[in-house]
């Protein structure tokens, strides 16, 4: 039996999942509704005015006053960028599908992965349903590969299924993931990120290497980026950090590495898009191990799936004229035989 709790907000990583609002109309129009490249493989034309969009999402707020109703607006970076909802829903045999649209300049940087991943998580543990599904044009691949990150299993496809609304019948390809799927796939996730968070708050424990050659140190940046960091990432439970560090290279570079000594911790506080922000980071200096190395090119792309990151090598001289994270590095960066420090950040 499902237990029905309508559209909660879901966060992760880097995303909001919440319900619509009307003034949402602008972000959604301009962002996907109205692009045709969105809306090929899908049944609605695209939006010709704001007006119009307007006009859907009140209904669609009105219809939250109905628990069944499942349909989140995707929020990133303050931004509204697409949208996840539940299309089909049996109570009688426990399943449930989604749809979901996502604007083009958010494409193949994870995202609907991550949004995906956390809705069949909250529809599996919180709304108990015993199967989700997702189906998608077989001209439209991309949709495949979000339910295959998801942990979904081919099922078939069903030829000249749907038409588009342009007229066009295409083949549709289907996807599932069951309970019993998901429990194993849960289980087999048994090191999680070290996160604690609220819908204003959030909590995380991280590690970061400081790798240093040639008076060059290893540094990153998003793509469309222009602040950097040290390379590093979340801490899982039942690792160490050190033990983490040497993960997560392994998973962005492909290298092995081996930690020299603990040079600094930072208790760090900061805003972002409203939310505030704790984070507790442990930084090592770091090598590589015998017969394992890293491009020595000035930028290349981290091999970890969905990673919008880029990899480099930058001169330390050069540090002082970025922006960059931790901002102490620009004075402890020619310190790294000393003691131990700590740090406290408060933006």
């Amino acid at each position: 039996m499902l237990t029905h709790k309508g559209t909660k907000t879901i966060i992760t990583e880097r995303l909001i999942l919440r319900k619509f609002r009307v003034d949402d109309a602008t972000d959604m129009f301009n962002n996907w509704a109205s692009d045709e490249n969105v809306t090929r493989f899908l049944t609605w034309k695209p939006h010709e005015s704001v007006d119009a969009t307007k006009q859907l999402l009140e209904g669609w707020v009105v219809a939250y006053d109905n628990e069944k109703t499942y349909n989140w607006v995707i929020e990133y970076k303050g931004q509204a960028i697409g949208s996840i909802s539940v299309v089909r829903l049996s109570d009688k045999c426990e399943y449930t599908e989604l749809g979901y649209c996502l604007g083009c300049d958010y494409w193949n940087k994870g995202i609907m992965s991550e949004a995906a991943n956390a809705v069949i998580d909250y529809l599996f543990a919180e709304i108990g349903v015993n199967r989700v599904g997702i189906s998608h044009a077989t001209e439209n691949p991309g949709s495949g590969k979000v339910a295959q990150k998801c942990g979904m299993f081919y099922e078939g496809t069903k030829r000249e299924y749907f038409k588009t609304s342009t007229g066009k019948f295409v083949d549709i390809v289907d996807y599932g993931i069951t309970r019993s799927d998901w429990e194993r796939k849960d289980k087999s996730k048994s090191n999680t990120d070290i996160v604690i968070q609220t819908n204003k708050t959030r909590f995380g424990l991280r590690t970061v290497g400081v790798m240093v050659r040639d008076g060059k140190i290893l540094v990153q940046r998003e793509k469309d980026g222009t602040e950097y960091a040290l390379p590093g990432g979340a801490v899982q439970m039942l690792e160490t950090t050190a033990e983490a560090l040497v993960r997560e290279y392994k998973e962005e570079t492909g290298a092995d590495i081996e930690i020299k000594h603990l040079l600094w911790t930072e208790e760090d506080f900061w805003n972002y898009k409203g939310r505030r922000h704790h984070g507790l980071a442990y930084y090592y200096l770091i090598d590589f191990c015998d017969g394992s190395d890293i491009p020595e090119t000035e930028e290349f792309i981290s091999q970890k799936d969905d990673c919008n990151v880029v990899l480099g090598w930058m001169s330390i001289v050069k540090l002082k004229d970025i922006t960059i994270y931790p901002t102490f590095l620009k004075d402890e960066i020619y310190n790294l035989n000393g003691e131990l420090k700590h740090f406290i950040s408060k933006e």
